[in-house]
């Protein structure tokens, strides 16, 4: 069952994802070749991104796939951020993971990176695709958790992309880790973010607590943030993430990568389509003017 319900999970995700309903064949195509090629060759392999951008996929690379299949596993969000950063921007990528976000900051777009990822198994695959890309003067890669306040908390280790603060519900099965974490307003009072996002399974609301005079600085324009039900296990849930953001002047919308439009999405409760992910942004002449004047995409075989 567990095969099955994978193949359909999948199946979902290249019948839905706009770049792979352009031209379903090649999508599978490259779905194929990768579960094939990952069997047979048990190694990584360097695989291309966005914009002459690279990373390395492994066997069971699930935070990856999407990419290789689809060009832009989170299409509107990965679009957005390349059609709006520019080199002279500072883009902070909190819960980098491996570092999708990351190398189209720098590798792709080339603007700076601080990037923040707490599991150093998982740190050091993320400063490996960095180096890859040669973006190393462009990133800063650091090796902690983000939060409310200067502390130390147990982050789970085994969960592969899923891996977050711990509970003390947790199994000794998912590891448990003691990592320092920092407040974003430690590094936003000398490099002010343009755009950050935040994807730490559930625990946003204390990021973003952490982040009030750097949501308060002028240079950030955009949030994407993470707005599933992960914030139960931690006490919080989603309208309370959005209102705190709302009050320091965001408002939500999605965007439409093929046509560069911006939509205001008026209903707070309301996901978009293909996760939870949602968009906040401020000074909405700025930012689309951005979009509408970046130049065009290569991802995939296609121009964007």
């Amino acid at each position: 069952m567990g095969i099955v319900n994978s193949l359909r999970t999948t199946a979902r995700f290249l019948n839905t994802h706009p770049l792979a309903r352009r031209n379903r064949i090649a999508a599978w195509s490259r779905y194929l070749r990768w579960q094939i090629g990952a069997r047979v060759l048990g190694q990584p392999v360097i695989m291309p991104f966005a914009n002459g951008a690279r990373f390395i996929a492994e066997p069971g690379a699930v935070g990856l796939t999407g990419n290789i299949y689809c060009g832009l596993h989170e299409f509107q969000d990965m679009a957005f951020l390349l059609h709006f950063l520019r080199p002279e921007d500072i883009f902070y990528d909190v819960g980098a993971n491996v570092g999708s976000y990351t190398l189209l900051a720098s590798a792709a777009a080339g603007a700076k990176t601080i990037c923040f990822e707490p599991i150093p198994s998982t740190f050091a695959k993320l400063t490996a695709n960095v180096r890859i890309n040669n973006v190393e003067a462009l990133v800063n890669a650091q090796n902690i958790g983000v939060g409310n306040r200067d502390e130390t908390k147990y982050f789970t280790s085994n969960l592969d992309t899923v891996n977050r603060v711990a509970l003390d519900t947790d199994s000794s099965q998912a590891g448990r880790l003691e990592v320092k974490v920092r407040p974003l307003d430690a590094f936003s009072a000398t490099t002010p973010p343009t755009l950050i996002k935040i994807d730490v399974e559930g625990f946003e609301t204390e990021v973003l607590y952490g982040a009030r005079q750097t949501l308060s600085h002028p240079a950030l324009k955009g949030l994407i943030v993470e707005l599933g039900e992960g914030g139960k296990r931690f006490g919080h849930d989603k309208t309370e993430i959005e209102t705190f953001i709302r009050e320091r002047g965001f408002a939500p919308y999605s965007y439409d990568p093929l046509t560069r439009k911006l939509t205001s999405s008026s209903d707070r409760g309301a996901m978009r389509a293909g996760g939870d992910n949602k968009l906040f942004l401020r000074e909405l002449g700025f930012v689309q003017e951005r979009v509408l004047s970046a130049p065009e995409i290569s991802v995939v075989g296609y121009r964007i």
